[in-house]
């Protein structure tokens, strides 16, 4: 083949690439091994968290729950949860102080409440968590609270003698289980969460065995996390001060629930013996003196033991 048919072949070669580049979309066009790298598009921004999911915002309480806080003293975990939902209708916070008293302790106190009423929430000042039902924004309240929340609670009052600490935190705990327990409170599937210190005095409250005895029983205890409720301070009863990064890592909260007649049914059995398996050996104390012994241990809530009420009923019987 001549040198005339190649150029011939080599100008139609040229040809069609000129058709094709025309008939190419505008702007477009085949990137060659010389063209520099296209510009990649610049990543979307990262989604912020949402209330309630996965992050920083997720929290054990969720919006439309009806919860009522006990003991805030400058609101800041009250106004940490309704700024992580956004709505707060349903929470309702109260302080035990009155609100001059709160406002002049804790500076963050007047800033916090007015949050807490702009995104929706009750606040009520005085609210004694030994006597709930005088507190007219608990008896509001008709279907009960999802939730009763006490974080830290203290009985305050600067004891400086240890026992009469603990006994004085204890009476605080038998006033607010009596009140909750029982008395529609809580609503049908309702928990009273207890954040307490770790450590002593805190574990002598016997704050486990307290409820019991009031009618609740530990549903679970999980390590409380500070994290979950961003601008949370954990705040003294005496004033406007922290009480240290220790007092909230080293806390933890129990979920209580009121127990039903089938678990007292059990309870009862177990401490009188009549539940223990055959052929298991019971220890000393146990038997027919020792299901006595705890029967008539057992308090009633006027605050006698059965023994005692046994005895009183036989002596009015003999006069």
């Amino acid at each position: 083949m001549g040198k005339g048919s190649n150029r011939g072949q080599q100008r139609k070669a040229a040809q069609m690439k000129k058709l094709a580049r025309k008939q190419a979309p505008h702007g477009v066009r085949k990137r060659g091994r010389s063209d520099p790298p296209a510009p990649r598009a610049p990543a979307p921004p990262a989604a912020t968290p949402k209330p309630g999911s996965a992050g920083v915002g997720r929290s054990v309480y969720a919006p439309g729950m009806r919860i009522l806080l006990l003991g805030e003293g400058d609101f800041s975990f009250a106004a940490a949860l309704a700024l992580l939902w956004g709505d707060a209708s349903g929470l309702t916070a109260t302080a035990y102080d009155d609100e001059a008293v709160a406002l002049n302790k804790y500076v963050a106190a007047a800033e916090n409440v007015e949050t807490l009423r702009s995104l929706g929430a009750k606040v009520a000042f005085g609210v004694d968590a030994t006597r709930l039902q005088a507190a007219a924004i608990v008896r509001q309240a008709r279907r009960g609270f999802g939730r009763v929340v006490f974080n830290f609670p203290h009985a305050g009052g600067g004891i400086k003698d240890q026992a009469r600490n603990i006994d004085a935190n204890q009476q605080l705990l038998r006033g607010l289980f009596a009140c909750v327990c029982g008395t529609g409170v809580l609503a049908a599937d309702g928990e009273l969460h207890l954040t307490l210190k770790r450590g002593e005095p805190y574990d002598s409250w016997k704050a486990v065995t307290l409820a019991k005895l009031a009618g609740l029983r530990v549903k679970h205890c999980t390590p409380f996390e500070a994290a979950r409720f961003p601008g949370y301070a954990h705040r003294r009863t005496i004033g406007d001060e922290h009480a240290g990064e220790d007092a909230v890592v080293s806390g933890k909260t129990y979920a209580f629930v009121e127990k039903g007649a089938a678990e007292d049914e059990a309870e009862e059995k177990a401490s009188s013996g009549r539940g223990a398996p055959q052929g298991t050996k019971r220890g000393k104390g146990s038997g027919k003196n020792g299901a006595k012994s705890a029967v008539g241990n057992k308090i009633l809530p006027t605050g006698q033991t059965y023994k005692d009420a046994w005895k009183q009923r036989h002596r009015k019987a003999k006069r």
